[in-house]
């Protein structure tokens, strides 16, 4: 009997290795993308996702104290790992729908950012979902503020749906601006289920095509549920558990058609009828579904989607061509809506590739004619990429085009700066851009979205930021099915073709002078003040010539940090520069660990503005944690100083006339000790500085150090 127990042990063993949870399997997903770290404020409902990094062990997870921590950290992170053809997304695992809300500031900047991010976050268990326990709100609702939703509703699906998510987060956009953060929707129950681990290394290979033709199709069907009328078509699914619920409640006229908003409890449906309800779709449609359907499914759409996900892997799986599928479903509006264009993964179709060709030609032709001291240039998106940036610069130097008229958006995600490559950065206020860009006649955008005002400000009575003609402003792209380097290859090849009218000599002579002109600037502006009170000016110069080579600086200096970039043109080496894109400050010390987790071999320095510093403080805490390499250099003029301008700029009534309004821009009364509270997170070295020559002293033995853990610095202004 002791032989019989002991070989019944070791099958149902061998049973349980061939499955793994859930939440495993997301894991394993998020793996195969090149995740290494995910950032981690986990609940109950996250707890089997806890428990499986102990499965997928090349993956570490980061605590942080705050949700804000956690996505502002997969922001630095993803804008880090990028690279012109590398696209790592960040992740973040978050509890429910309150854990989303207060990640969302920093899900605005990493949207803003172009950014991929893919949020994990746990929900209510399927059959606990609409019970209203307290923490219960529609996490979907939230996450689509910033981005795309994907929900792990269908059982055994959560692979597939966790490569939905992964794939879309990191997928080439073709619209500058287009956000790329992503949140997978996991309900509780859906994290500890077991599933078949071969179908999940099946999905990560590419090879579980019903699943994953499944959910390709499912943006396609969500386009068609927002319209009731398509979406009731005879035959359909929709259609069918209308005639259902008809034939159920025939004391009660079911409004036709649903809509996708429509409930069960609005209809009627009680948990009684629920039963009954369940057992006629049971019938209608051979599936296996539940009784307790009123509360598994909260909206009526969440169970049409199920039924046709599970009809159509029955149908894939069987082979049958008559079965009903949503491919062949009638509320497609073509056979071929939702059919993906292969063709780009050979290269661009044939088509796209002679329109972008004729772009090429036509945009050089056009900018050779013009006098290349009116032709700007605006830089967004994947543009500021160091292999990008080259191209850029190298395409516009034969076209006579000089780095004095190539300006970056003033949000930037990411430039890759220093050494031999400089460009000016926009103004932020919005009449200073304007004028800026209105200096040229002719403006090409690169990877940016048409520039518009950060504010409407009284008496401005303009948005947009641009004042040129249609026919004078350029967009240069990704293509659709392909990436922004083809678009520079197409332009290129037009400009080698003309290699007898570059006007490279033009360009070169007119850098010279604007480098002679920046690097006579940055000294008298930053170097001139050798002793002292610490001054912005001075902070600003000593960092730009202290900072290592190859160093990323997460920059939310705001007003203290005016001259910096300036500074860094005259005196910097190569080095990775991360701005807030978003306008929601609390992004600077998220970002600098996400940056300094993604790359361990690089010094991060978080040069931040005090007040912005104060949203997210907690990421101190995980810099110490984690003896991160990051330098904090907290510039602390104790207000919100742009607050201050702002109330000079726009005129405000009584702004400062007593010490009511004062108390709302002031960060004093009590001081804020920023020495105090890094060593209470954890530092080991931390300093406060008041006068130029202790902060130069301890800004470069701060550069010095590497793998001594983080530093602050406290720059008293």
């Amino acid at each position: 009997m002791k032989k019989v127990f002991l070989v019944t042990n070791m099958a149902e063993e061998s049973n349980r290795e061939e499955t793994i949870t859930g939440a495993t399997a997301v894991w394993s997903v998020a793996e195969s993308h090149g995740v290494t770290h995910v950032f981690a404020n986990p609940g109950t409902t996250e707890m089997h996702f806890v428990g499986a990094f102990e499965s997928v062990r090349k993956i570490e997870p980061i605590l942080t104290l705050h949700e804000t921590v956690a996505s502002g950290a997969a922001d630095g992170y993803a804008r880090v790992k990028k690279g012109s053809n590398v696209n790592i997304p960040g992740v973040t695992l978050l509890h429910l729908s309150p854990g989303l809300m207060n990640a969302s500031a920093n899900l605005h900047n990493a949207h803003r950012a172009g950014s991929s991010v893919v949020n994990v976050v746990g929900d209510m268990s399927t059959w606990h979902s609409g019970t209203d326990p307290v923490l219960e709100s529609s996490i979907a609702d939230i996450a689509k503020i910033n981005g795309a939703v994907v929900s792990s509703k269908v059982p055994a699906a959560i692979a597939a749906d966790a490569k939905e998510a992964f794939v879309t987060a990191t997928r080439n956009s073709t619209s500058p601006g287009a956000s790329k953060v992503v949140t997978l929707i996991v309900p509780h129950d859906r994290s500890w289920e077991r599933v078949s681990k071969v179908s999940v290394e099946d999905v990560i290979r590419g090879d579980a095509s019903p699943l994953e033709q499944l959910n390709e199709d499912r943006e396609q069907r969500s386009q068609h549920l927002q319209s009731p009328e398509q979406a009731t078509t005879k035959g359909s699914v929709a259609e069918r558990m209308h005639a259902q619920l008809t034939e159920l409640l025939d004391e009660k006229e079911v409004p036709p058609p649903f809509t996708t908003k429509t409930t069960f409890r609005s209809i009627g449906l009680t948990s009684q009828s629920s039963i009954r309800y369940a057992s006629m779709l049971r019938e209608e449609f051979k599936l296996d579904i539940q009784p307790t359907i009123m509360y598994d499914y909260s909206l009526v759409w969440d169970l049409v989607l199920y039924i046709e996900d599970r009809l159509a892997i029955e149908n894939k799986n069987s082979g049958g061509e008559n079965s009903f599928s949503p491919a062949s479903s009638p509320t497609r509006e073509s056979a071929d809506v939702g059919k993906k264009n292969t063709s780009h993964s050979h290269g661009l179709s044939e088509p796209v590739q002679k329109a972008i060709n004729a772009f090429g030609k036509s945009f050089v032709k056009s900018i050779l004619k013009s006098e290349s001291g009116r032709v700007g240039v605006y830089l967004g998106g994947d543009a500021g990429i160091r292999e990008n940036l080259e191209r850029v610069c190298g395409i516009f130097r034969k076209l006579g085009i000089s780095e004095d008229s190539i300006y970056v958006e003033n949000a930037f995600s990411r430039i890759d700066r220093g050494g031999d490559l400089m460009v000016k950065r926009c103004p932020y206020f919005p009449r200073d851009a304007m004028a800026t860009l209105a200096s040229f006649e002719t403006l090409v955008l690169v990877d940016a979205k048409k520039p518009v005002a950060m504010f409407g400000y009284k008496d401005q009575n303009f948005s947009s930021l641009i004042r040129q003609g249609e026919d004078d402003v350029w967009e240069i792209e990704a293509p659709p099915g392909g990436k922004l380097t083809d678009a520079f290859e197409a332009i290129e090849a037009a400009i080698d073709k003309k290699a007898n009218t570059w006007r490279t000599d033009v360009a070169d002579a007119k850098n010279d002078k604007h480098r002679e002109r920046v690097t006579r600037a940055a000294k008298e502006n930053t170097l001139r003040e050798t002793s002292g009170k610490l001054t912005p000016a001075a902070m600003c110069g000593t960092i730009a010539k202290s900072q290592p080579e190859n160093c990323v600086v997460v920059d939310e200096s705001l007003t203290s940090g005016s001259m910096y970039w300036d500074a860094t043109d005259a005196f910097s080496p190569q080095f990775t520069h991360l701005t807030l894109t978003g306008g929601a400050i609390g992004f600077g010390l998220s970002a600098a660990v996400g940056a300094a987790v993604a790359d361990r071999s690089r010094k991060v320095i978080a040069f931040q503005a005090d007040g912005s510093g104060l949203y997210d403080c907690q990421a101190l805490w995980t810099m110490a944690r984690y003896n991160l390499n990051v330098c904090v250099v907290i510039c602390n003029i104790s207000s919100y100083n742009i607050l201050n301008i702002e109330n000079v700029m726009q005129r405000v009534e009584d702004a400062n006339k007593t010490n009511v309004s004062k108390s709302l821009t002031s960060l004093g009364e009590p001081t804020i000790d920023w020495v105090t509270m890094a060593k209470s997170f954890g530092f080991r070295m931390a300093t406060r500085c008041d006068t130029i020559e202790s902060f130069q002293m301890v800004f470069q033995e701060a550069m010095e150090k590497n793998g001594d853990g983080p530093i602050l610095v406290e720059a008293v202004l």
